[in-house]
């Protein structure tokens, strides 16, 4: 049975020894390398690719999420799991965009830290029990913070409603096109793709 390979990257090299120890002797799991910053991670991801790599955000050379948002374009199928002991609103948030596939704090348990790679190195996601509370709180907050336009969100519940753009239109008495774009504005103010995630929204905090 081939073991799943770890790329462990921390600035911190008592942590990253730490880390390599605590998943040392681990059945199906194998720390392959260790790297201090971004830059000699990605000289080593031109030769070879870990099946995990346990990521640190705060970084010498590139930030942490900065790293994992250019990794996902770079190679999209490698897993990502932020280990650190920044949890605050703004890196939490940043993870997410980022596209990781996990998160989990420094002072994790072994037993949880095995979880979390054997999880993430078979496509699923996971985030430790805190930081799944700590990302729900900080995206409510985001929410909150956000200000549509009055007639922004007269556009998202109409087309929460079922409407068209041409009924829309027709009954605030506008065209077509300032319909929609009034409802892109709204897609750009919440960072939503599209319509559907737009009507998702309003259901769940304007009606």
């Amino acid at each position: 049975m081939s073991k799943t390979a770890v790329y462990i990257v921390d600035d911190h090299e008592i942590v990253r020894e730490g880390l390599a120890a605590l998943l040392s002797g681990v059945p199906g799991i194998e720390v392959k390398a260790l790297f201090p910053d971004a830059m000699s991670l990605l000289e080593s991801l031109e030769k070879d690719m870990p099946d995990v790599l346990l990521l640190d955000i705060g970084l010498p050379d590139i930030n942490g999420i900065e790293l994992a948002r250019r990794l996902r374009i770079m190679y999209s199928k490698l897993p990502i799991l932020i280990i650190s002991a920044n949890t605050d609103d703004k890196h939490l948030i940043g993870a997410l965009k980022a596209g990781v596939k996990g998160f989990i704090p420094k002072d994790v348990e072994r037993n949880e830290l095995c979880e979390a790679i054997r999880r993430v190195a078979v496509g699923e996601k996971y985030f430790s029990s805190q930081i799944s509370q700590n990302m729900q709180n900080a995206l409510i907050k985001q929410f909150d913070t956000i200000e549509l336009s009055e007639r922004e969100k007269e556009i998202a519940i109409l087309l929460a409603d079922g409407l068209s753009y041409k009924e829309i239109g027709n009954q605030l008495f506008i065209s077509e096109r300032t319909v929609e774009t009034h409802k892109n504005n709204a897609l750009k103010k919440l960072g939503l793709k599209n319509t559907t995630q737009l009507v998702v929204w309003t259901v769940e905090n304007l009606k």
